[in-house]
């Protein structure tokens, strides 16, 4: 692997690309990423070609001026003419030559997180003036090694040291990362999960996205020395997302060393609230646009993940079957089939507990002085954020009153708060430290609404 490529820092290059069905056809270009998308040129086209109908390889090999095996992933022509082919991956490996990557195994990976260096508190490298003498002490790297029987992998979390050069001068680099290997060696999409994993949980304890930097792969070689491929993807910005350390909520040093277990009650609830997960993430990745837009998919995960912690019932299921028959006998005679089909189902589902009450069930399940921070009246909060979700699903006319402006802004911002305090809870961190650090934490104060 040549050094001067690391994973997600832009780069251009020359290189020579083939099909890997046709090695001995290769045709010349370029290679490179440009901080949001990969970008390669061909300077003609691979095979006799179709202006009309370009076709979309899954996997292209290239080898760059100075030899170094790359590989584009999932590539599309963007623009072609009589001059160059210029295509567009989601995907590129350098490094190696990949297989079609649902066949291609990995057998570790390596990814660095946005943030995780400020959420580590730790300082490897430090330095002191004593008495005029500049002191420097270099700390061991740090980690946490943990084995996850139900992932089939090993996972650490913690500090890695590159050490560069010889002689009189040697250059020292320490960076935190996340490294996961699995029992057996597995495709991209099975490190993703575990990597997406585990950055959700990050952004519960920064309390802000924790973005994915920069992934190396190890691929599977049973014949020759492993070797690193480095890989970069499209994505909307360039450049690591900067972390503000005021608003970290929960970091490494007040878990008390209790972070393993906390992993792994994590890693054991992904089924049960994926989901809901998916949601919260992805919405607090990038927010919408609009305060309408922002609030529906953040009350939409509280529901969803309601549902995930069980279906709670008004009255026992063997009273509510004699209930709904009775209910079905009154039904007048007469009405039109698709009503009657409308009437019973709504009877049907009546027993299941509504979206207000289970909104207020896991707010009031919180510690008063941790329901401070989301509401003071549960109940009124719980109907405030469906009736406004009501509205926003169906945009009818609704004599019901609903949240505008501030308000709404205010009320998606502590329903995410909700939601990720009680994820926090469902992975073993105690209330009571959840609480304190929110009272340290400048971003969120007491609600004062009545």
């Amino acid at each position: 692997m040549v050094s001067s490529y690391k994973s997600m820092e832009p780069f251009e290059v020359r290189c020579r690309w083939w099909r890997p069905n046709s090695p001995s056809r290769r045709v010349p270009g370029t290679v490179g990423f440009d901080g949001t998308e990969v970008v390669a040129v061909l300077d003609e086209w691979m095979q006799p070609r179709d202006l009309l109908a370009l076709p979309t390889p899954e996997i292209i090999h290239g080898e760059t001026a100075d030899g170094t095996a790359v590989t584009l992933v999932e590539a599309f022509v963007s623009t072609a003419n009589s001059a160059e082919i210029r295509m567009i991956a989601n995907g590129l490996g350098v490094g190696a030559h990949l297989l079609n990557l649902e066949e291609q195994a990995f057998s570790s990976a390596t990814a660095r997180i946005d943030g995780l260096d400020e959420w580590s508190e730790q300082a490897p490298i430090e330095v002191k003036n004593v008495d005029g003498v500049a002191e420097i002490r270099c700390a061991a790297p740090w980690y946490i090694g943990i084995d996850l029987p139900e992932r089939s992998a090993s996972f650490t979390i913690g500090q890695n040291r590159d050490q560069l050069g010889g002689g009189r001068r040697i250059t020292i680099e320490y960076f935190s990362r996340v490294h996961v290997t699995p029992h057996q060696p597995q495709p991209i999409n099975w490190f993703h999960g575990i990597i997406t994993e585990t950055r959700q949980l990050l952004t519960l304890f920064m309390n802000q996205d924790a973005g994915l930097a920069a992934l190396s792969l190890v691929p599977e070689e049973r014949d020759s020395p492993p070797t690193t491929v480095e890989w970069f993807w499209r994505r909307r910005e360039s450049g690591m997302r900067k972390i503000r350390i005021a608003e970290i909520l929960l970091p490494f040093g007040c878990l008390n060393g209790r972070l393993e277990q906390v992993l792994r009650n994590w890693f054991s609830k992904t089924d049960d609230l994926r989901h809901a997960r998916a949601l919260l993430f992805a919405n607090l990745a990038t927010p919408a646009p609009f305060l309408e837009t922002r609030f529906l998919p953040m009350v939409q995960a509280l529901e969803v993940y309601c549902r995930a912690l069980g279906t709670d019932k008004y009255i026992p299921d063997t009273e509510f079957k004699e209930l709904k028959s009775r209910l079905y006998e009154v039904l007048p005679s007469g009405l039109p089939t698709g009503l009657v089909q409308k009437l019973r189902s709504s009877i049907g589902f009546a027993n299941e507990t509504s979206l207000k009450d289970r909104i207020q069930q896991v707010i009031d399940s919180l510690l008063p002085q941790t329901r401070r921070f989301v509401c003071l009246d549960s109940e009124k909060f719980a109907r405030e954020l469906t009736q406004t979700r009501n509205y926003f699903t169906h945009y009818g006319e609704s004599g019901e009153s609903r949240l505008t402006g501030l308000a709404l802004h205010r009320a998606t911002e502590r329903a995410a708060l909700l939601l990720k305090i009680q994820m926090l809870k469902e992975s073993g961190v105690d209330e009571s430290l959840i609480e304190s650090r929110l009272r340290s934490c400048r971003r969120h104060e007491y609600s004062v609404e009545s």
